[in-house]
């Protein structure tokens, strides 16, 4: 709404025959967006004249817009008006109040509909919607859309103005908004594909959100990147600007109407990079040569340099939220972290991006950007500064810097800002614009080879994918991993929990939710973690986020959120788990027992879970009489060898 300031409107002279009802409009109306301006309308019985004032409910304003109107209403219902006055009242360097006339000519019209005042403004050609007050200030700070909420401090809730979409919620920062410099301050939005939102600057993932309907979408943070604030008055951002834009990295998120967000799920590389990590330990074991590596896009720096030596880390290169897995050499001392392999995330799934040798290293440099060294001899050697694309495997050239004594001995000093374009510089001005980019990043390498893995581990804690056995999901899980199974309320439907981490009581703050539907499918929830060990009562899971304990509940295969806060006197325990110890000993323990109706279950499993155009009902049928053919006899085996015939 291009107007949040106080308002004052003078609407009068109303005819006896007019269609408006007074018992309909007199009383106090609010702006509908957030209710923060009133409209307190009165009428004379006698002369059917109304009056119609409209300000903010705070009186401690620095500024204000004061609009008067006179108007005459028409048999439609509508109040029309010409000859109107704004005036904008401020504070003076008197600190006395000062009026400023802005104009008398404005034009308009009022009309009533569906129990809303509907103001359309000629002179700004705005709409502003009024609707009827509730008699206090909303105390209220959480904004809901149609998929997630925000919580914001009720102590600010008079520094902000808020826009809500579908799938998207914006706060503005309100004097700045008002004076007509934008005021955007962040925004939170919901992606169901990921490359929606990695070509937008200034966004950064914050987590992940399944609705009801099984839908994925990325939580994303937006932040402005131009000024957004009154720069002609301030310098600098005012501070209640910056208390707003700073919010953004610690509003509180709820997924609302049967959806589910998990912070931080989709972004952190211990979650995300679990087979790369396998297959690199895999070629150190392995000893694999220069060849293979170089086949399996991999450096065959890992065939030269000592295996104790070769490390990983993870890196948010492109700061979009998102951890990249870096692999290479562990410094020693003061040396430069030098990087031989790198990988992102596209799409949600993880992606080599390039690799490195001897004469062909990369770093991270400045903290956000990827360099490479390169050196063809000793008259020409080089570094390459690149952007890494948020959402792909692309660099993107920034600037490189070379220098080429075999093109130019006397002046090999070079500097392109593209891909063909080299120019000529002075060797101090070269080394000068260099030296900008010369902060390497030194990076905290954990040794490859200290790792535990498991042929059975996956990468990432919200796989897509729906199980028909909870033995198939505790055979993808290391045995150094631990579970239990919970059942809520009367439903004989159980959730199975997996995490990898217990106290000495056997408790858990997080874990992996899995529920286990009466059809036999198994379908995954999300991670869940909690401050204090995940517990439950008879009809009710909880856990504790940074405010308070939170109640769960079971609906159409999703957790629901009571929005009630939980008795902490109800009687509950905490939840107890149990190591995995081999897949084979969960055969039959959930579900249909082993080798029942074996091709029926096992067919719709894998239909329902490659059936988006991938692989043909038919096709798989096949896959699944091969297995047969080849001795399979129980659902794990059944299971392992279809992936592998799909996946070789």
């Amino acid at each position: 709404m291009k107007r949040l300031a106080i308002i004052i409107f003078l609407l009068c002279i109303s005819a006896i025959n007019t269609v408006l009802a007074k018992e309909n409009i007199t009383g106090r109306w609010a702006e509908k967006i957030s209710e923060r301006v009133v409209a307190d309308i009165y009428t004379n019985q006698n002369t059917d004249e109304y009056q119609i004032f409209i300000t903010w409910r705070e009186d401690n304003l620095a500024q204000k817009n004061i609009y008067r109107f006179n108007c005459k209403s028409d048999n439609d219902g509508t109040l029309k008006y010409t000859k109107g006055i704004h005036i904008y009242r401020f504070y003076n360097s008197s600190g006395k109040f000062e009026d400023k006339v802005d104009y008398t000519d404005g034009s308009g019209e009022f009309k009533i509909s569906n129990n809303e005042i509907i103001w359309f403004d000629n002179k700004d050609n705005s709409e502003t919607v009024f609707i009827p007050a509730n008699n206090d200030l909303k105390k209220d700070t959480t904004i809901k859309n149609k998929l997630f909420s925000i919580t914001l401090p009720e102590e600010l809730k008079n520094l902000y103005e808020v826009k809500k979409e579908k799938e998207k919620i914006s706060i503005y920062h309100k004097d700045s908004k008002f004076a007509g410099f934008g005021g955007f301050a962040f925004g939170i939005k919901a992606y169901k594909n990921p490359a929606d939102h990695a070509v937008l600057p200034g966004s950064r993932k914050l987590g992940e959100l399944t609705d009801k309907k099984g839908n994925l979408y990325d939580i994303v943070l937006k932040h402005p990147t131009d000024v957004q604030y009154d720069y002609v008055k301030n310098e600098n951002p005012p501070e209640s600007f910056k208390l707003l834009y700073d919010l953004g990295d610690k509003v509180n998120i709820k997924g609302i109407n049967g959806a589910t967000y998990f912070k931080n799920q989709g972004m952190r590389g211990e979650d995300l990079y679990k087979s790369i990590l396998e297959k690199h330990k895999t070629a150190l074991v392995e000893k694999w040569d220069s060849a293979k590596l170089e086949n399996e896009n991999m450096s065959y720096m890992y065939n030269i340099i000592p295996k104790d030596k070769v490390g990983f880390t993870y890196y948010d290169i492109n700061a979009d939220g998102i951890d990249e897995l870096v692999i290479g050499e562990i410094a020693q001392e003061n040396r430069k972290s030098v990087i031989y392999d790198i990988y992102t995330m596209v799409d949600r799934k993880p992606q080599h991006v390039i690799s490195g040798g001897s004469r062909n290293r990369y770093y991270v440099c400045d903290n956000s950007f990827v360099c490479r060294e390169y050196s063809s001899g000793a008259a020409e050697s080089g570094v390459d500064v690149y952007n890494l694309v948020e959402n792909s495997t692309e660099l993107y050239p920034q600037v490189s810097f070379k220098y080429d004594g075999y093109e130019n001995p006397k002046n090999p000093y070079f500097i392109s800002y593209s891909d063909e374009k080299w120019e000529n510089y002075p060797e101090k001005e070269f080394w000068e614009r260099k030296k900008v980019f010369e902060k390497y990043a030194r990076l905290d390498y954990i040794r490859l080879n200290s790792i535990k893995t498991n042929d059975k581990l996956k990468d990432g804690y919200n796989a897509q994918k729906d199980y028909f056995d909870y033995s198939v999901v505790l055979a993808e899980f290391p045995k150094n991993y631990y579970y239990t199974t919970v059942k809520i309320g009367k439903s004989k439907e159980r959730i199975l929990i997996i995490t990898d981490k217990i106290n000495e009581n056997n408790n858990s703050n997080y874990g992996l939710f899995y529920y286990f539907a009466k059809n036999g499918f198994v379908y995954p929830l999300g991670l869940i973690e909690s401050k204090t060990p995940l517990s439950k009562s008879k009809n009710y899971l909880y856990y504790n986020d940074e405010y308070k304990d939170i109640k769960f509940y079971m609906s159409d295969k999703k957790l629901g959120i009571i929005k009630s806060k939980a008795n902490i006197d109800e009687q509950r325990n905490n939840i107890e788990f149990t190591a995995i110890k081999s897949a084979d000993k969960f055969k039959g323990d959930f579900g249909s027992p082993a080798g029942e109706d074996i091709k029926k279950v096992t067919m719709d499993g894998f239909y329902f879970e490659y059936h988006k155009g991938q692989y043909k009902r038919e096709y798989i049928k096949n896959l699944m009489k091969e297995c047969i053919n080849e001795g399979v006899k129980t659902q794990v085996q059944m299971y392992c060898c279809m992936v592998k015939k799909l996946h070789p």
